[in-house]
């Protein structure tokens, strides 16, 4: 006995539908597989195990390739209160992200040369500086108020190599200054002690 046509038909369709649902079901396995790859290489980078951290920094663009740029974020957004990030600065976010093992051949250094070159936009720059306060705070306390001082320091000695007219024995501009006071509040850690200390 033959198939009936319209019931072939029907059975066609019927096949065609659950083949287009599978394909489907396949790709969205594979995007999620490669997420979490991204996830792993990113924690293994990082040294952050914190998944939803790690998920906010892919959110923000930050890769296993990136992640070494983490802690000069916050060089880069005060470099950018002039305006513009002048030559000394440039040096010293490239000497703080050469100790973080960004070479001049990968590219975490061609992600921080664009960030110098355009400024990324100040919702990365809060965005990247909450994240770090997470993670710091993850860490043992002492190692938390070393990095804290480090990054603070880091940051002091950009907003001084720029020049300005603030004062404090340095040329901190204002605009600097309130960067500075921000991150310091941010980071939880006083900006008078990092400068005395």
């Amino acid at each position: 006995m033959k198939d009936d046509p319209v019931q072939h038909s029907a059975r066609l369709r019927e096949d065609e539908y659950f083949q287009k649902v599978e394909a489907e079901r396949q790709k969205i396995m594979s995007r999620e597989a490669a997420r979490q790859v991204a996830e792993h290489l990113l924690a293994e980078a990082s040294g952050i195990a914190d998944l939803d951290l790690l998920s906010e920094l892919q959110a923000l663009g930050y890769t296993h390739r990136t992640a070494a740029l983490l802690t000069v974020v916050p060089l880069v957004q005060v470099a950018w209160q002039s305006g513009w990030v002048r030559p000394r600065e440039r040096e010293l976010i490239l000497a703080a992200a050469h100790d973080q093992g960004v070479t001049g051949v990968s590219f975490a250094y061609r992600r921080l040369m664009s960030w110098m070159d355009n400024r990324p936009p100040e919702q990365f720059f809060q965005k990247t500086l909450e994240l770090i306060h997470r993670w710091l705070g993850s860490l043992p306390e002492e190692d938390q108020q070393a990095r804290k001082r480090q990054l603070l320091s880091r940051c002091l000695q950009i907003a001084s190599a720029s020049g300005g007219v603030l004062g404090f024995g340095s040329k901190i501009s204002r605009a600097e200054w309130r960067v500075l006071q921000e991150l310091a509040a941010q980071l939880d850690y006083p900006l008078e002690a990092r400068a005395s200390g």
